[in-house]
């Protein structure tokens, strides 16, 4: 019963601090969308490529992606910004899996047999690739970090891209969010000017 509580407590706590991260990474993106906004624009047709880029790298740095996929879509609106966010999350699962296969497995495979219950799911994720990897996309890990974890397991790289095509769905939900919040704002700022 001890253990039970502790993996709640656990659980509890990590989904808190995630929560906050979310919460004040919104908050900077939010103090900082206009700047971004006019960057982006001032780019032309080189914009949406230039942030496919800082989505592929600041993602690969463990920033959560969900960020850059609310800016996506308050960006590029709803059509465009899934467009980017999905090209962006891709491009960035696949360099980071190359990352993780050809310069950090070593790193990354001491910090996994340290962790037993990371272990296990190795175990298990190179037993049922696609399955495993597929339904792991679907939980609410980072998935950076995931993508790292499976590039050191050595996973087979088709079927390692096909599993990344389950990160869309949370995604576009992203994506949404940020056109939504995008109209709403433009509508306040409507009624305000009468």
């Amino acid at each position: 019963m001890h253990a039970h509580w502790k993996t709640t407590l656990i659980y509890l706590v990590f989904g808190l601090v995630l929560v906050t991260v979310l919460v004040i990474s919104g908050d900077e993106v939010a103090r900082n969308i206009d700047g971004i906004e006019a960057w982006v624009a001032q780019l032309g047709p080189w914009g949406g490529v230039a942030f496919v880029t800082l989505y592929v790298v600041i993602t690969s740095m463990l920033v959560p992606n969900t960020v850059l996929s609310i800016m996506a879509g308050a960006l590029f609106g709803l059509a465009w910004g899934s467009a980017a966010a999905i090209a962006g999350i891709l491009l960035a699962a696949i360099l980071q899996y190359i990352l993780a296969r050809q310069l950090l497995r070593p790193l990354i495979n001491r910090f996994v047999e340290a962790k037993p219950s990371l272990v296990d799911i190795q175990k298990a994720v190179i037993h049922d690739e696609l399955k495993l990897q597929a339904l792991l996309r679907l939980t609410p890990f980072e998935p950076a970090i995931m993508s790292y974890m499976f590039g050191a397991m050595g996973v087979r790289f088709g079927g390692y891209v096909l599993a990344c095509m389950c990160l869309i769905p949370g995604t576009l939900v992203s994506v949404y969010v940020g056109y939504a919040g995008s109209r709403r704002k433009q509508n306040q700022t409507r009624i305000g000017d009468f």
